[in-house]
């Protein structure tokens, strides 16, 4: 039969071949690009009355996203301004006059209030409190067959040899989430892209970006026969660098991607708002899945699903709701939940929420806007340009233009809370406590064994909200990246060891042992360098120490104090000295061989 190919070629194709037969197959579900819409205010001239509402309107959502955006900075530095504001004024040399009892009031007032908030943040108590054990950081059900299956892939996985070791100056979860965000650019060179409209219903496109790593290292790439389908967060493109990280790696793998974009959001656009992404909308995101499912069948790839945040808790929502093709093999849920509390309650909607909701009614509202005024008329589109929470969104918009059955958005997350224990594949809960949107007791997590043996728990001690940086650099995701990789290779592992592929089974358990031993030597390396960098320091004090104690008659300090105290540095330093070369040099090889032969049994 033409075209017919052999299980060994198939086997050994590349990333390139098995890419362009994966084009090739969704391009039939491809439509042309996006014609230019006449939603915007400013191209509707015939309308002035309306533009100038609208502008109006839109000018107030941006200058709230403004100040919603300098409190969210405010609270981020409130631990280390509040201390030094109380000093300033507890310091500064005040008279008892009129003026300057009406400015110290209200500034003692204002930083009352500031700190008793700081006291109650569970995000700073969790900074102070340290290493949180009431949930477990690695969690899974042996029990059934399920179990087994859950067993042997968290066992080629091997989280708990694979710790997170954050970056030592980022102090609580706002600091990991937050900083990556000012530091990281919104569009990350590290990955190109191939834009296609998928036309999944009449009248219904999706957008979808496929990852198009160079030509010729695709070519000399070994195809894992894995497709990872992506789902970002709020608003998410591939324009974020946590996308387009985890796909130029991925590729590097020899991983195909895939990611779906919020319909209408951002940059796309659709013909009508009724059409825009929602995450009450389950029925859109079945019929991609099934479109790009049956294409990778085509060309015998296996799915995983990743998502992030929003996205991840649609996965999560999908796998327990809807029948999954048979080809996903596993699912990685980055920073989610399985009870939404914290989406309504607490620290997410008094604090993040009014940065995030402006930006996403500013976009809607500049497509849509003259749609949306017929829709629900001034008065809606007042109070529309006000919400500053998910709530209000769902209530203002989203369960008026039919995107949700409920009009209260309390109700459709309890019905959606009552799916999660069905979820059908192996399913990563990758976590961290100090996340600062994801409250973790508001997540509904278990703090047991889980009862679906399809679900396990991976929580780190540290990492914000998908953060998870490491290093020095605050554009490090390679922490992250790495976990839903490993976890990726290992569910395709398992599932063609219960297929009869011993030989792919021993080359992926191969692969993920050598890489655990690269994150090994990596850790050790960036240990022993931190601590030259501490010594260093130490060295110069121990000098600067001899220097004072020397010169200035007035200190008066003892020999044997300054003796102690200079041979005490001394020696520290020439201890994180000798830990360096250990790390760079051929004591390297004796820290190497050590550290395999204590874990030689990680992936029997």
């Amino acid at each position: 039969v033409k075209g017919h190919r052999s299980p060994e070629q198939m086997a050994s194709s590349s990333l390139q071949a098995d890419l362009d037969r994966f084009i090739d197959g969704i391009n039939q579900f491809a439509v042309g690009s996006a014609p230019d819409q006449l939603h915007a205010p400013r191209k509707r001239a015939e309308h002035k009355l309306d533009s100038q509402v609208l502008h109006k309107e839109i000018r107030q959502v941006k200058l709230g996203q403004l100040l919603s955006v300098l409190y969210v900075s405010w609270v981020l530095f409130r631990p280390f301004a509040l201390p030094a504001m109380i000093w300033f004024l507890a310091s500064w040399r005040w008279s008892l006059d009129v003026t300057s009892i009406l400015i110290l009031v209200p500034m003692w007032g204002l930083l009352a209030r500031e700190t008793v908030k700081l006291l109650k943040d569970p995000v700073f108590l969790r900074s102070l409190r340290g290493d949180d054990t009431t949930f477990p950081e690695i969690s899974f059900s042996v029990e059934g067959e399920e179990g087994k299956r859950m067993k042997g892939i968290m066992g080629l996985c091997s989280f708990e040899n694979f710790r997170y070791s954050p970056t030592f100056w980022l102090l609580n979860g706002d600091m990991h989430t937050l900083l990556p965000v000012l530091f990281r650019p919104i569009h990350s060179p590290s990955c190109e892209f191939r834009h296609l409209r998928l036309k999944i219903a009449d009248g219904d496109i999706q957008p979808v970006d496929v990852a198009i790593p160079s030509r010729t290292s695709a070519s000399e790439t070994p195809s894992s026969k894995l497709l990872l389908l992506i789902l970002a967060g709020v608003g998410g493109d591939t324009r974020q660098a946590y996308i387009a990280d985890l796909c130029k790696k991925a590729s590097e793998a020899g991983h195909v991607c895939a990611v779906v974009l919020p319909k209408g959001l951002m940059g796309d656009e659709v013909e009508s708002v009724k059409r825009i992404f929602s995450p009450c909308d389950l029925d859109s995101l079945e019929r991609t899945v099934k479109i790009i499912c049956e294409t990778a069948q085509s060309a015998s790839l296996k799915v995983v699903t990743v998502g992030f945040s929003m996205g991840a808790i649609l996965w999560l929502s999908y796998h327990s709701k809807r029948a999954c093709p048979q080809n996903i093999v596993g699912c990685v849920s980055v920073g989610s939940a399985m009870k939404l509390d914290f989406s309504i309650f607490g620290r997410y909607p008094e604090v993040i929420q009014p940065a995030i909701v402006p930006e996403l009614i500013s976009d809607v509202m500049s497509k849509y806007g003259q749609e949306i005024l017929k829709l629900i008329g001034q008065e809606g589109v007042s109070k529309l340009c006000r919400s500053r929470t998910f709530k209000d969104l769902h209530r203002n918009l989203l369960s008026k233009i039919g995107k949700s059955d409920e009009g209260n958005l309390w109700t459709w997350l309890e019905k959606q809370e009552a799916w999660r224990s069905k979820i059908s594949v192996p399913t990563l809960i990758f976590h961290a406590k100090d996340d600062p949107m994801h409250i973790i007791e508001q997540c509904g997590y278990e703090k047991t064994t889980p009862a679906n043996a399809n679900v396990a728990y991976f929580l780190t001690q540290a990492g914000g909200h998908v953060g998870w940086c490491e290093g020095m650099s605050l554009r490090s995701t390679s922490y992250m990246t790495t976990v839903i990789l490993r976890f990726s290779r290992a569910c395709k592992c398992q599932h063609d060891q219960q297929q009869g592929s011993s030989s792919s089974w021993k080359e992926a358990a191969s692969q993920l042992q050598e890489e655990l031993e690269d994150r090994r030597m990596e850790l050790l390396a960036r240990g022993r360098t931190n601590a030259f960098v501490l010594g260093a320091i130490l060295c110069a004090s121990s000098i600067i120490c001899f220097l004072r104690f020397s010169s200035f008659k007035e200190y008066n300090q003892p020999a044997p104090v300054k003796n102690i105290i200079i041979v005490t540095l001394m020696a520290m330093f020439a201890d994180v000295c000798w830990s360096w070369l250990g790390a760079t040099s051929s004591l390297r090889k004796i820290s190497s061989f050590s550290t395999r032969s204590g874990n030689s049994d990680t992936c029997r």
